[in-house]
Protein backbone atom coordinates (compact mmCIF):
# COMPACT_ATOMS: atom_id res chain seq x y z
CA UNK A 1 0.00 0.00 0.00
CA UNK A 2 3.11 2.18 1.09
CA UNK A 3 4.71 1.82 -2.46
CA UNK A 4 1.37 2.15 -4.45
CA UNK A 5 0.82 5.97 -2.15
CA UNK A 6 4.41 6.73 -3.33
CA UNK A 7 4.19 5.44 -6.60
CA UNK A 8 1.11 8.03 -7.25
CA UNK A 9 3.12 10.72 -5.67
CA UNK A 10 5.73 10.52 -7.36
CA UNK A 11 4.00 10.08 -10.74
CA UNK A 12 1.89 13.05 -10.05
CA UNK A 13 5.25 15.43 -9.48
CA UNK A 14 6.58 14.28 -12.49
CA UNK A 15 3.50 14.96 -14.48
CA UNK A 16 2.87 18.37 -12.95
CA UNK A 17 6.94 19.29 -13.68
CA UNK A 18 6.60 18.32 -16.75
CA UNK A 19 3.06 19.83 -18.10
CA UNK A 20 5.01 23.29 -16.45
CA UNK A 21 7.89 22.71 -18.57
CA UNK A 22 6.54 22.21 -21.76
CA UNK A 23 4.04 25.46 -21.10
CA UNK A 24 7.01 27.78 -20.63
CA UNK A 25 8.88 25.86 -23.14
CA UNK A 26 6.37 26.28 -25.67
CA UNK A 27 5.64 30.17 -24.78
CA UNK A 28 9.58 30.76 -25.40
CA UNK A 29 9.76 29.62 -28.38
CA UNK A 30 6.47 31.36 -30.03
CA UNK A 31 8.20 34.05 -29.10
CA UNK A 32 11.26 33.82 -30.26
CA UNK A 33 10.40 32.87 -33.71
CA UNK A 34 8.29 36.13 -33.87
CA UNK A 35 11.01 37.91 -33.40
CA UNK A 36 13.53 36.17 -35.12
CA UNK A 37 13.28 38.58 -38.46
CA UNK A 38 13.97 41.85 -35.98
CA UNK A 39 17.37 40.08 -34.17
CA UNK A 40 18.49 39.18 -37.69
CA UNK A 41 17.99 43.07 -38.96
CA UNK A 42 19.70 44.46 -35.81
CA UNK A 43 22.74 42.08 -34.66
CA UNK A 44 25.36 42.23 -36.40
CA UNK A 45 29.55 42.42 -35.89
CA UNK A 46 29.38 45.89 -35.32
CA UNK A 47 26.74 45.59 -32.39
CA UNK A 48 28.28 45.50 -29.29
CA UNK A 49 28.02 42.92 -26.77
CA UNK A 50 25.90 44.50 -23.93
CA UNK A 51 23.49 45.70 -26.66
CA UNK A 52 23.25 41.91 -27.98
CA UNK A 53 22.05 40.92 -24.89
CA UNK A 54 19.40 43.69 -24.25
CA UNK A 55 18.07 42.94 -27.77
CA UNK A 56 18.05 39.23 -27.04
CA UNK A 57 15.90 40.53 -24.44
CA UNK A 58 13.44 42.35 -26.07
CA UNK A 59 13.04 39.88 -28.85
CA UNK A 60 12.00 37.34 -25.97
CA UNK A 61 9.58 39.51 -24.21
CA UNK A 62 5.90 38.34 -23.58
CA UNK A 63 3.73 41.04 -24.26
CA UNK A 64 0.79 38.33 -23.10
CA UNK A 65 1.65 39.02 -19.54
CA UNK A 66 1.23 43.05 -19.36
CA UNK A 67 2.04 44.99 -15.80
CA UNK A 68 -0.21 46.60 -14.14
CA UNK A 69 -0.69 50.50 -15.85
CA UNK A 70 0.14 49.13 -19.38
CA UNK A 71 -1.87 48.58 -22.03
CA UNK A 72 -2.19 48.63 -26.20
CA UNK A 73 -2.71 51.82 -27.81
CA UNK A 74 -3.04 52.42 -30.97
CA UNK A 75 0.62 51.42 -31.94
CA UNK A 76 0.94 48.90 -30.03
CA UNK A 77 3.05 48.42 -25.98
CA UNK A 78 5.54 50.31 -25.37
CA UNK A 79 8.42 48.73 -23.47
CA UNK A 80 12.10 49.83 -22.36
CA UNK A 81 14.50 47.66 -21.65
CA UNK A 82 17.27 49.05 -20.13
CA UNK A 83 20.59 48.07 -18.91
CA UNK A 84 23.50 50.11 -16.84
CA UNK A 85 24.55 52.70 -19.78
CA UNK A 86 21.64 52.61 -22.35
CA UNK A 87 18.11 51.18 -23.31
CA UNK A 88 16.03 49.98 -26.04
CA UNK A 89 12.71 51.43 -26.28
CA UNK A 90 10.44 48.87 -28.11
CA UNK A 91 7.01 48.85 -29.50
CA UNK A 92 5.25 45.64 -29.56
CA UNK A 93 2.11 44.76 -31.49
CA UNK A 94 -0.76 42.69 -29.99
CA UNK A 95 0.62 39.56 -31.93
CA UNK A 96 4.27 40.35 -29.65
CA UNK A 97 5.95 40.76 -32.52
CA UNK A 98 8.62 43.95 -32.32
CA UNK A 99 7.20 47.14 -34.47
CA UNK A 100 9.96 49.46 -33.73
CA UNK A 101 12.94 50.15 -31.79
CA UNK A 102 15.07 52.87 -30.60
CA UNK A 103 18.36 51.98 -28.99
CA UNK A 104 20.49 54.92 -27.45
CA UNK A 105 23.95 53.63 -25.42
CA UNK A 106 27.00 55.61 -24.41
CA UNK A 107 30.65 54.71 -23.47
CA UNK A 108 29.62 51.47 -24.76
CA UNK A 109 33.09 49.51 -26.30
CA UNK A 110 33.69 49.81 -29.93
CA UNK A 111 34.26 46.42 -32.00
CA UNK A 112 37.17 46.36 -32.98
CA UNK A 113 36.70 46.77 -36.76
CA UNK A 114 35.72 49.97 -35.47
CA UNK A 115 38.70 50.79 -33.45
CA UNK A 116 40.80 49.74 -36.44
CA UNK A 117 38.58 52.13 -38.32
CA UNK A 118 39.53 54.92 -36.35
CA UNK A 119 43.06 54.13 -35.91
CA UNK A 120 43.45 54.17 -39.84
CA UNK A 121 41.47 57.32 -40.55
CA UNK A 122 42.43 59.33 -37.45
CA UNK A 123 46.14 58.91 -36.51
CA UNK A 124 47.15 59.29 -33.47
CA UNK A 125 43.94 59.52 -31.97
CA UNK A 126 41.82 58.42 -29.38
CA UNK A 127 38.58 57.37 -28.72
CA UNK A 128 37.46 59.18 -25.18
CA UNK A 129 33.58 59.25 -24.98
CA UNK A 130 31.31 57.38 -27.95
CA UNK A 131 26.98 56.75 -28.67
CA UNK A 132 25.85 53.71 -29.90
CA UNK A 133 22.23 54.51 -31.68
CA UNK A 134 20.16 52.43 -34.11
CA UNK A 135 16.57 52.54 -34.91
CA UNK A 136 14.37 49.56 -36.27
CA UNK A 137 10.71 50.18 -37.61
CA UNK A 138 8.51 47.97 -39.94
CA UNK A 139 11.59 45.33 -40.41
CA UNK A 140 14.00 47.24 -41.42
CA UNK A 141 17.03 48.90 -39.61
CA UNK A 142 16.94 52.80 -40.53
CA UNK A 143 19.48 54.00 -38.66
CA UNK A 144 22.57 52.77 -37.12
CA UNK A 145 25.58 54.77 -35.88
CA UNK A 146 28.69 55.67 -33.45
CA UNK A 147 28.80 59.11 -32.82
CA UNK A 148 32.23 58.82 -31.15
CA UNK A 149 34.39 61.90 -29.47
CA UNK A 150 38.17 61.58 -29.91
CA UNK A 151 40.96 63.38 -28.15
CA UNK A 152 44.59 64.09 -29.49
CA UNK A 153 47.04 66.55 -27.71
CA UNK A 154 44.26 67.99 -25.75
CA UNK A 155 42.07 69.13 -28.87
CA UNK A 156 39.05 67.12 -29.31
CA UNK A 157 37.20 66.15 -32.54
CA UNK A 158 33.35 64.51 -32.73
CA UNK A 159 33.19 61.96 -35.99
CA UNK A 160 29.93 59.94 -36.75
CA UNK A 161 30.18 56.24 -38.02
CA UNK A 162 27.24 55.44 -40.41
CA UNK A 163 27.16 51.27 -39.82
CA UNK A 164 24.84 51.63 -42.49
CA UNK A 165 27.19 52.64 -44.86
CA UNK A 166 30.13 50.61 -44.14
Amino acid sequence: MKSLVLSFAIFTVFQIGYSQGDSFKKSFEDVTLTNSSYLYEVKDQNTPKIVQGLQLKAANYDVRELADGQSYDSEGIKVIHRATNGYISTVYNKMGQVVTSWERFRDVAPPKSIQKLVAKNFKGWEIVGNKYISMYDKEKVKTKVYKLKLSKEGRTKRVTIDLLEL
